[in-house]
């Protein structure tokens, strides 16, 4: 819906390239934990006919944040990428930070690695 309301309005403008809105760029969004699961090499994801499993190539990265006090989120992005389809998983990790309103934390999260800085006063 969002592209063909933005087709038309380019459209109207005069600056749509061709007659019909086009997808250049498919992505699926899982929004939700109960849609798909995780398991031992192995996503499974809900559809309309039922489970369906996407075998996945393994990581030195995947393993670093599986295994070192991260947690997969709720959300789970699939783009498809000629004939591949590239999973984006969201982690997350929960820190104990004392309280003090001196004290500033700057986080910079890189592809492979999190840095975290603390200021204090």
């Amino acid at each position: 819906m969002r592209r063909a309301r933005s087709f038309r309005k380019l459209k109207k403008l005069g600056r749509a390239y061709t007659d019909k809105p086009m997808i250049r760029r498919i992505t699926i969004v899982y929004s939700d934990r109960q849609d798909w699961r995780f398991e031992g090499g192995v996503v499974k994801l809900r559809t309309h006919l039922g489970w369906v499993e996407l075998c996945y190539r393994s990581n030195r990265l995947l393993h670093r944040y599986l295994y070192s006090g991260w947690k997969l989120a709720e959300e789970l992005k699939l783009r498809l990428v000629g004939r591949k389809i590239v999973a984006y998983l969201t982690f997350t990790k929960s820190l104990e930070i004392e309280y003090d309103p001196g004290n500033v934390i700057a986080v910079d999260v890189n592809e492979n690695n999190v840095t975290i800085a603390v200021f204090r006063n």
